[in-house]
């Protein structure tokens, strides 16, 4: 199972929490919530092959994410973040994505 992070969503003037999945299996970041998305930029139709079968990518931005560590928050800024809405269950953070920004990831009992 995945560890559970906080985003914060102005919409309303209501803060939203929404579920993250670190995943190490992903090479892109994704979500299926484009109102989360700052300055969402369209691109034409592109198609990912994920297990047996495809996803639909309509675009991309950053998404703004406040993390619990050691129960410190912590905001930072999810670059490149894919939009599909064929995406279920928790938006995914990519470990490769992560790494290539110098964030690096320790799993600890």
């Amino acid at each position: 199972m995945g560890q559970r992070y906080y985003e914060n969503v102005q919409q309303n003037s209501v803060i939203k929490r929404t579920d993250w999945l670190i995943d190490s299996g992903t090479s892109n970041h994704f979500t299926h919530k484009k109102g989360i998305l700052i300055k969402f930029t369209p691109i034409e139709l592109l198609s990912i092959k994920v297990g047996k079968g495809y996803i639909f990518i309509y675009g991309y931005r950053d998404v703004i994410i406040t993390l619990s560590i050691n129960r410190v928050l912590s905001t930072t800024t999810l670059t490149n973040v894919l939009w599909t809405p064929d995406l279920e269950g928790p938006n995914l953070i990519s470990t490769r994505q992560l790494l290539r920004i110098g964030i690096h990831i320790i799993l600890d009992d």
